[in-house]
């Protein structure tokens, strides 16, 4: 009735949201409050003050109700609703007072078989933005992959994703992947605090494992993590993505055979944060452990080594983590500086890195264009764009077929990820800290090989 109040110059005020504190995940998923001195009407103390109003008898909502209908009507309601606007105010839907069967925790779709003859079967644990933009498209589209189910936090987005990507079942119980004998590799693509219990439950139920970074967020989760790799006989890789990248295999082929130690240059400016996010979340590890890990990868694999030192400092500014620069020395001899940054203009490129050594010398400029110095000669580096997600899929499903080695070897990725975890203590407490993860072993699982679903 806008238009009608508004020509009559009635005064109607429309609440647009809660209240202050909604989709500040400090507010909503922590339970910060905000003083009441400051933020006198929250989003919990609105939603208070009307209900202490109903319970009292001073807000009367009952003529607005217009209907009840069970709740297996709720379909023809809503029709009705649209076909005929001004039928009815609010409705009311009354569900069984008991419920005989107990509910079910996945659907399952019926899906077209697979045609390829030893299909992988794979299992998804969260469907996120990234994983659906990126991890899923190039799964479905793999002729040896099978997608038997996903498992999300909210049942209708692991039923859109299970619609979208081909899945057979989609649910919110990651127990049942967990425990499905068919399913023989999992995904994890969940909230980064998740990620180091899911890959060690995974391992335990004897599942090969591709997890997105940070494998960990904390040092006592990457030992848990080794022994249960040992343990498992499984395979895992983690999602440090840009080692596959063509520009960046491009750049290491042509340091192949060089037997002197290199040293590398990588500068990444993240930009300013927009808005609250899970991911920048101490809890979740912070922005930088959320995704240095990419970058300190990128250093090991030109280098040919795991790291084994790191020192860093950081700005004197106050606030999150954010700004610094780390010095990180590799088993053979190579160093790497990492400069990280956030501060400068929106139009500088995110990525920079350079490699020097044996007379070569290498520079990628955010994956959008890359040059190699050699004998006198240039050379230019193909794969504009492509910041290796397909390839390193293509390497996850490899390695399940034929098994082998892994993908990231075992010492670069615990390394890095300890290396990750390390730079910002350094950052912290301006000490040079050598990293751990040699002492606990890192023997090869003895079977990486799946069995045909």
């Amino acid at each position: 009735p806008w238009k009608a109040y508004y020509e009559k110059e009635l005064e109607i005020r429309y609440s647009r949201s809660y209240g202050p504190g909604r989709y500040d995940p400090r507010y909503e998923e922590q339970g910060q409050d905000y003083p009441i001195g400051y933020v006198r009407w929250t989003e919990n103390r609105n939603m208070e003050a009307f209900l202490d109003l109903v319970a009292t008898g001073r807000m009367n909502v009952r003529p607005l109700i217009t209907g009840r209908f069970p709740f297996s009507q709720a379909e023809t309601v809503y029709k009705e609703m649209v076909e005929a606007p001004g039928k009815h105010l609010a409705v009311l839907f009354q569900y069984p007072e008991s419920v005989d069967q107990p509910a079910q925790k996945s659907l399952v779709f019926k899906t077209s078989p697979i045609k390829a003859a030893g299909a992988l079967t794979i299992g998804c644990i969260g469907a996120g933005n990234y994983a659906r933009s990126m991890l899923l498209p190039i799964l479905q589209k793999d002729p040896d992959v099978k997608l038997a189910g996903v498992v999300t936090r909210a049942p209708l987005n692991a039923v859109d994703a299970a619609r979208r990507f081909g899945f057979a079942k989609a649910g919110t119980d990651p127990d049942e992947l967990l425990n499905d004998p068919s399913i023989g590799a999992l995904v994890i693509a969940t909230r980064h605090d998740s990620h180091a219990a899911y890959v060690i439950q995974a391992l335990k139920a004897g599942k090969h494992v591709f997890v997105e970074k940070p494998l960990a967020i904390r040092r006592e989760e990457i030992y848990q993590i080794a022994e249960a790799l040992q343990q498992s006989g499984r395979g895992l890789q983690v999602g440090f993505n840009r080692r596959f990248a063509p520009m960046l295999s491009g750049l290491k082929r042509h340091f192949a055979g060089i037997s002197e130690p290199v040293v590398v240059n990588y500068r990444v400016h993240a930009g300013k944060p927009a808005g609250a996010n899970w991911f920048f979340a101490q809890e979740q590890g912070g922005r930088f452990v959320g995704e240095a890990g990419h970058f300190v990868d990128v250093m090991a694999y030109l280098a040919g080594s795991p790291p084994v030192r790191v020192f860093a400092r950081r700005t004197a500014r106050v606030g999150e983590l954010d700004e610094l620069a780390a010095l990180i020395s590799f088993r053979n001899g190579s160093v790497g500086t990492l400069t990280y940054v956030t501060g400068g203009d929106a139009r500088t490129p995110k990525e920079h890195i350079e490699v020097f050594g044996s007379g070569i010398t290498g520079v990628i400029d955010n994956f959008q264009t890359g040059t190699v110095l050699r004998g006198g000669k240039r050379f230019s580096l193909k794969g504009k764009n492509d910041k290796g997600q397909a390839g390193e899929l293509r390497a996850f499903v490899q390695m399940l077929k034929r098994g082998g080695e892994p993908p990231v070897p075992y010492d670069q990725l615990f390394g890095v990820t300890e290396a990750t975890i390390a730079i910002v203590e350094s950052a912290e407490t301006g000490r040079d800290i050598a990293l751990e993860y040699e002492t606990f072993g890192l023997a090869q699982p003895p079977d990486m090989v799946q069995e045909p679903a």
